[in-house]
């Protein structure tokens, strides 16, 4: 059994790393069910309906460029929001949330005897997808591959994708690999995702079929160029 406190919380919105501004973030999940109780039945029955995810977070003000005002003020009413939220940090293979949401409400709030407090919260479009972390937020100055993550075996139905990059000069190409191998012998690609060449950049991918046991990230950088990224990964 292992816990973990709320201190080692990351999150991150549109390839922006909001955690030095949060005190708390939920992101609640359900599913919906239908009642299918007929005569007959000596207890009700159901069947399981469509998903549904949302996210909400709380921490104080900052109204400067780039800080968490304008971030949450820019993504207000706009579709596709990834987020990317790890409860104990987002060390290789630790686990986290994504979601891809509209977001619908931002407030700021002042108080005579308080810090001024901001709050945000978001509709999510895909429910809320588990994933597994490919690289902590960190710069990488030159070409490498993260550690493999272990699956335990291959799965046949897809997934998905979220990459966070905060920071990049250049452009980097980044791609996650699959393998039925640890040593990742015979990888191939299993998602692109779109060349980075602009700071504060996110994107969620999905894509279909079978996943190797191994995963892992994989980053091309160039001569004078850099990248400071996360990468989450949903194994369907």
């Amino acid at each position: 059994m292992a816990f973990s406190h709320g201190k080692n919380t990351k999150v991150y919105c549109n390839g922006y790393d909001l955690t030095s501004y949060l005190t708390s973030i939920e992101v609640p999940s359900t599913a919906d069910v239908s009642e299918t109780s007929t005569f007959g039945n000596n207890s009700k029955t159901y069947i399981a309906g469509l998903k549904d995810a949302t996210v909400s977070i709380e921490g104080f003000y900052d109204g400067s460029s780039d800080a968490i005002d304008e971030v949450l003020n820019a993504a207000l009413g706009q579709n596709n929001n990834e987020w990317c939220y790890y409860p104990n940090l987002d060390t290789v293979s630790n686990i986290g949330y994504g979601l891809s949401t509209v977001n619908n409400a931002v407030s700021v709030t002042s108080d005579i005897g308080d810090v001024t407090g901001i709050s945000g919260e978001g509709q999510s479009n895909v429910s809320i997808e588990r994933l597994e972390s490919l690289h902590a937020l960190s710069q990488e100055t030159s070409s490498g591959n993260g550690t493999g993550v272990d699956g335990g075996a291959s799965s046949s139905n897809g997934g998905s994708a979220y990459i966070q990059a905060t920071d990049v000069t250049g452009t980097v190409e980044v791609i996650i690999q699959h393998d039925s191998n640890s040593d990742f012998s015979t990888a191939t690609t299993l998602v692109s995702f779109t060349a980075v060449s602009t700071d504060h950049t996110s994107e969620r991918v999905t894509f279909a079929g079978t996943v190797e046991r191994y995963v892992r990230a994989v980053w091309t950088v160039g001569g004078g160029e850099d990248i400071t990224f996360n990468v989450g990964f949903n194994r369907a």
